[in-house]
Formats: structure tokens, sequence, C-alpha cells
């Protein structure tokens, strides 16, 4: 039977039916026929937005809502299956529309509610990339559902308007004016979609009508006449189709030239045939230069001629990019989709492309880029370790001198948790610590300990708080560690030091007792008089130990309640206010600071040194890693050692040696310090290393002088310090047998000499 018979055929089934059930019935057939293009997008858009969203997103969220995504389009393909097997007298029975409808409003929400389920707080364009995605998705349901109204409002509803609401909810300028353009843009695919379905339904009619035309003259010729009316009737439904087609196609012109976004239409062969104004603009070229102009043979940039390639093959394209414009030059970052216009036959018709200047959104991830790097550079000058966690206790960030102090880099650090990091004992605890302070959010201070890389365990301080995102949400916890294991040993050589001077001074006075019963008077009076001296010297001296012991605790704590006063009441205190607090903070750093200085000088004068074989280039780049911040901002180059240099001494003390002659060049160099050279020589009995720089210098009368306890240079007022730093090394030195000694340069600079001992053993410890 022919194509015609066949047609009569099937009209007839539908002769004893109402034009409005006619209707009905190929409406759904034109549904499920359309439903596996639009079920083919929706599968690949969701798989889409899963790899864009995987890195702001988390995991389990994603994954759920895409296991609901592909649950629902396997029942939507198991209802269009099922349907398409059916006996043919089955399949316009009205429970395949009601099955159709539900199933296709099941994928709408669901895609819907990636807007507010998967909407990605953080990243304005992946948020921007999610209202692109969902906004395509309706602008495709135009073409694909809109055959029945119903069917595109079920289907788009649920889609755009989650999205919209979180946008307008947020509340920032930019994303309520996407948010806005969502509202509009759904507005025109909502009058483009009536426009669409009227023309459908009309076409319908014009079948039905036609088909019926054909019946009546194959039954019989004699009603010619009727059928001449009846033609002359379809020629003026016709021509009203005619005119509702160029009413719709003005439509579709006022949206391709009021669009916000850049449209171009081309041909199969690539000659481009429509270019709308907001294009122009984006490309500084005039819609007259363009029209006419083939892209693949025009532009210079392949990766955009390859995109228009494959979409003019029958595939739709994505590029990303810089376009620049050949005639003035300007470079403008771009997005750009491609989609091919197919006919009836598969026949790949032309293509169209819309494209979105993205220069807005590239600035603000530059600058989003370079305020988190200036922060990060901020706190790496920090010297104290600083970690911080999420709530689920895994590491999203650190400073340097947190990675020095574990021997890891960062990239190790971040992602772990610290199971991952600490031995078994120390991550119970910090892991039982975290969760009471997450359960009550606000600040904690406790002593505990933490394994060096040098695997030693060390005492610490951990001073932790939690924070707050910007909508009020517990977001995790940071932590700041200050290391106090010298402190603690210094507390612990006093205690020692007090039994001892007891035991002494009991022992001391029996035999004083007994010597008062057999020595003169004279002898016994300048014997007390002796005794005292010496108890008075050790009382004072056990009076320094006990005054850096109880400076250094309300120091700490001036400090951390001015700190307080200066964050959490900031708004409330005036500029006096604010100085005033600024001036305690430095006070109380500058009394913690000569405390430890302090602790370090007895540590240097009384501790015994622990000789070993160190390698020297070991210690320098621990110091050169410590001060490296300072010298990048500061643009010091640093010239270290160019052999291997091994010696025998106390690891710590010629690590505080270096550090602190560094320290000292890096404070009082002045401005025109540009360089610090470590130099070495070896001599018969002594390693003699030396620091130079090319800073302002120390003037000849002070080269000797600045080597005294609470001495320093006269050109270095208005500059931190405690004056402490030279005679530490000083005393390290002269403990391993050897001296320090100061050159000043002929134009600037300073060059410090540390000799050290060959045969340290030798040296009787101080």
């Amino acid at each position: 039977m022919n194509e015609h018979g066949t047609t009569l055929q099937r009209e007839g089934t539908f002769s004893g039916l109402s034009e409005a059930e006619r209707l009905q019935r190929e409406q759904i057939k034109l549904l499920y026929a359309q439903a596996p293009a639009g079920l083919l997008a929706t599968l690949v858009n969701s798989l889409v937005l899963t790899l864009v969203l995987w890195q702001v997103t988390p995991y389990w969220k994603l994954l759920l809502w895409l296991v609901l995504v592909l649950l629902g389009a396997w029942l939507t393909h198991r209802l269009i299956k099922s349907y398409r097997n059916a006996p043919a007298e089955e399949m316009h029975d009205s429970r395949w529309s009601l099955f159709f409808l539900i199933g296709l409003g099941t994928c709408g929400c669901l895609m819907g509610l990636a807007g507010i389920f998967l909407f990605p707080y953080e990243s304005l364009a992946h948020a921007l990339f999610l209202a692109f995605l969902l906004g395509g998705m309706v602008a495709g349901a135009t073409g694909t559902y809109s055959v029945m109204m119903r069917a595109f409002l079920i289907y788009t509803l649920p889609i755009i308007t989650p999205l919209c609401f979180q946008l307008l909810r947020r509340g920032s300028e930019l994303e309520v004016a996407i948010g806005g353009l969502l509202v509009v843009f759904y507005g025109i695919m909502l009058h483009t979609a009536y426009y669409v379905h009227r023309t459908t339904i009309q076409s319908l009619r014009l079948r039905f009508e036609n088909s019926g035309l054909l019946a009546e003259l194959m039954v019989s010729q004699s009603r010619s006449e009727q059928a001449i009316a009846t033609l002359q009737h379809e020629i003026a439904e016709r021509k009203n189709v005619e005119r509702a087609l160029r009413e719709s196609e003005e439509k579709y012109r006022m949206i391709f030239e009021n669009s916000p976004l850049g449209i171009v239409h081309f041909e199969r062969d690539g000659t481009i045939t429509a270019y709308n104004e907001n294009l122009a603009d984006m490309s500084d070229t005039s819609r007259e230069e363009f029209i006419g102009l083939n892209p693949l043979t025009y532009l210079q940039d392949e990766e955009l001629k390859g995109a228009i390639a494959a979409c003019l093959k029958g595939e739709r394209a994505h590029y990303a990019g810089c376009y620049r414009s050949r005639r003035t030059g300007r470079v403008t970052p771009i997005k750009a989709d491609f989609s091919p216009i197919v006919g009836d036959q598969g026949v790949v018709l032309g293509g169209t492309g819309i494209i979105q200047n993205i220069s807005e959104q590239k600035r603000v991830e530059k600058k989003l880029e370079d305020q988190l790097h200036f922060l990060q550079t901020l706190i790496d000058t920090i010297p104290n370790p600083i970690f911080y966690k999420d709530t689920g206790g895994i590491y999203v960030g650190c400073n340097r001198a947190f990675e020095i102090r574990l021997g890891l880099d960062r990239r190790q650090i971040v992602g772990k948790t610290v199971y991952d990091l600490l031995p078994r004992d120390l991550a119970d605890e910090y892991h039982r610590m975290d969760l009471a302070l997450l359960r009550n959010p606000g600040e904690q201070v406790y002593e505990t300990s933490l394994v060096y890389s040098d695997g030693q365990r060390r005492d610490i301080i951990l001073n932790k708080a939690t924070y707050f995102n910007v909508e009020g949400e517990l977001a995790g916890l940071v932590g700041v560690s200050v290391d106090i294991t010298d402190r603690k040993r210094a507390e612990a050589a006093l205690k020692r030091a007090h039994d001892e001077l007891e035991q002494r001074v009991q022992e001391r006075t029996s035999a004083l007792a007994a010597a008062v019963e057999e020595l003169q008077n004279e002898i016994a009076e300048r014997r007390k008089a002796e005794e005292a001296l010496r108890n008075s010297s050790e009382k004072l001296k056990l009076f320094a130990y006990s005054v850096i012991h109880d400076l250094k605790s309300p120091a700490i704590g001036i400090y951390g309640v001015a700190n307080l006063l200066s964050k959490r009441y900031e708004n409330a205190l005036d500029e006096k206010g604010r100085m005033y607090c600024d001036q305690i903070l430095k006070a109380s750093e500058h009394v913690a600071l000569l405390v430890e200085q302090i602790n370090v000088y007895m540590a240097a004068k009384e501790a015994p040194v622990v000789i070993e074989k160190i390698n020297v280039n070991d210690i320098l780049q621990m110091v050169y890693d410590e001060f490296s911040a300072q010298f990048s901002l500061r643009r010091v180059q640093w010239f270290g050692l160019q052999e291997r240099v091994q010696i025998h001494a106390d690891r710590l003390c010629i690590h505080r040696v270096f550090r602190n002659l560094v320290d000292n060049a890096l404070k009082y160099g002045g401005e025109k310090l540009s360089e610090i050279r470590i130099g070495y020589r070896e001599e018969r009995d002594f390693f003699v290393f030396s620091v130079t720089d090319n800073g302002i210098g120390v003037s000849k009368e002070d080269s000797e002088r600045i080597f005294g306890i609470f001495e320093r240079d006269k050109a270095a007022r208005g500059i931190s310090g405690t004056g402490l730093g030279l005679a530490i090394v000083k005393e390290i030195s002269e403990k391993h047998g050897g001296d320090v000694w100061i050159e000043p340069g002929v134009d600037g600079g300073t060059t410090f000499y540390v000799s050290i001992a060959k045969h340290p053993g030798a040296v009787a410890p101080a």
C-alpha cells in the first residue's frame, strides 16, 4: 500500500472521533516519538553537571542525585518501550498520556533539585554553569515537549523555579541579576513554546483536513465543487498559518536581537547568515562585515574552527577560550555552544551558536585568586604553625611553619586526618579535643605534645577556635601551636637546681654548726658572711628564673585578652581605643619575646652541650625556610654554602647561632639590605663561619659592646628587639671553645664571624 493509502487508512480509524480527540492522540504519539532525544539530553547533562561540580559539591550529594536521575531516566525508557510495543488499538488510551506526564514531571523535579541540593554556594563560576545548563534544558524542551503545553510546563517549571528562587534569595547583585535573567529567559521560552505549540496544532489540523480532502477526492469525483471549496478554505487557512509563522518569526527575531548572549546562525557550508548585535559588540566587528563570511576560513583559532566544524557534522560542540578581533586585536574571553540544525531525513542544514562574554567572570576569578594567594602568603610568614580543618576533622590548609614541623608538603597534609599524620595516641587525643570544641563552638587552649619531623616529641600549647561560613553555619576550626619544650625544660632544671641548693644548704649548715665549736669567732663570722653571700647569689638566680616564669604567662594572657578585645569589639572602639589595643599587643609581644630570649640565653649559659656530628648545610636550609617569606617580601638574595660541611657540635646551639645572626641582619640591615652570604673556612684548630650582609652596618665603637647582655646598636632605636641575640651567640661559641667577633664593611654592611673548636670534647661546658 502506498503512503497516501496508509495515511487514509490511519485517518479512517479517526473518522468517528472529534477533532480534540484526534489532536490529543497525535500529541501523545509526537511526545513519545521525541522523548528519546529529550531523555538522552537529560542523561548527558546530568553526567556533565556531576563532573563539573565534583570539586565544589560533596560527593555523596552528587552521587545520590545522579542515581535518582538515572533511575528516573530508566523508568521513562521502560515507559517509552512499553508504549512502542503496545497493540495499535491500545496506543491511543489516555493512560499513556498520564504516565508520560508523570514521568516527565519526575525528571523535571530531579533536574530542578540540582538548583538547591547541588547549588555551589562557594563558586560563582559553577553557579553560572548550573544556570546555563538548566536554561539550556528549558530551551531544548521548547522544541521537544511544546507539542503539548502541559508537558512543557510540567517538565520546565520544576527545573527553572528552584534555581531562580535560590539565586534571588541569596541577594548579591550578580546573583539577583542572573536570577532575573533566568526569569526573563523562561518567559521568552514559554512564549516561544506557546507559538511552537500553536504551529504544531495548526499543522496537525491542516494534515487532518488535507487527508480528509484527499479521501473525498478519491471517493467521488462528483464532489469536486465541494473539494474545490475545501481547497480554497485550506488555502485561506494556510495563509493564516503563514501569517502566524511570520508573526512567530518576528518574535524569534526579537528574541534573537535582544538576547543577552551572542547568537550566530550559519549554513551547512559554514556561511554566516545571522549575527545579533550583542555578538557584534563582543567580537568588535559590525554585523555587515560578518554576514556572508565563512568562520572555517576566516577565524584564526583552530579550536574554535574545530568546534564549528563538529557542529556542521551533526555534533554538539563547546568552546572556551579567548577570541581575538582581527580588526582591532582586542581579546575577549568567551564560552560558546554550537548546535546543529538537522532536517527530517537527518541531513544537517546548518548550525547555531550561543556565545557568552565571560570577561567579568574571569576578572572576579582573578581577584579571588589574588586574595587567596595574599592570605596564604600572609599566614606563611607567621613563624608559629597554623592549620585549619573542616567539621569532619579533615585538614583543608596550613602554613609553611606547620609543614616544617611535620616534615611534610602541604599536598601531603590537605585532605588527611590526624590519624594519617600523627601517632595513634596523639591522634586520639587531638580528635577527642576537636570533637569537644565542635560540639561547643568557641575557643580551646590546652597543653599537649607533637612529634616533629626529626622524630622528637615536643611539648606545645595548642590554641584552637571554631569559624563559621557566610551563612553563619559552623565550617570548621583553626589551630595555632606554640613550642614550650624549652620552657618546661628550664622549669625542670630550675626545680632540680632548687632541690640541690636546699640539700647543699642543709649540708653546709650542719658543717658550719660543727665548725662554730672548733673555729674562732672571727673565722665563723667570715664563713657565715660567705655563706650568706652565696645564698644571696643563688636566691637571686632563683628569683630571676621565677620572674621569667611569672612574666611569660601574664604576657600571654594580656596578649590574648587584648587580641580578643581588638577583634570582637573593634567597631565599638574609637580610634584612640584601637590605638591603645595595638600598644598593649605590641607591649605584651615584646615582654613575651624578652622572656623567651632570656630563657634561651640562660639555657645557652647553663645547659650542657650535646656534641654530635651535624650537617651544617641542613641547618642552613632550615634557617632559610624559616625566613624565606621575609627574603621574598624584601627581595633579599640568599647565598648559602657552596660545599658540604660537617662538624661536631650541639645541633640546637648551631641552629640558634645562624638563626640569630640572620635575624639580626634582617632586623638592622635597613632598606639597602639586598643580600646575605654565608661563608666558611677551616683553620688548624677551628671551623670559622661568617654571615655577611650589605645593610647599613655597625659602627666601630659598637662592634664590641653589642655582644653584651641587653646591648644594642645605637642605630637600632625604633626596631623591636631584646638585645640578647648576640649575647646568646657569644655564649654558644664560647661553650664550643670558640669566639665571635665582627668586622664592619668598608662601604657599609657587616660580617659576623663565629669559630667552633674542631675538638669540642676537650672543652669543658660552662
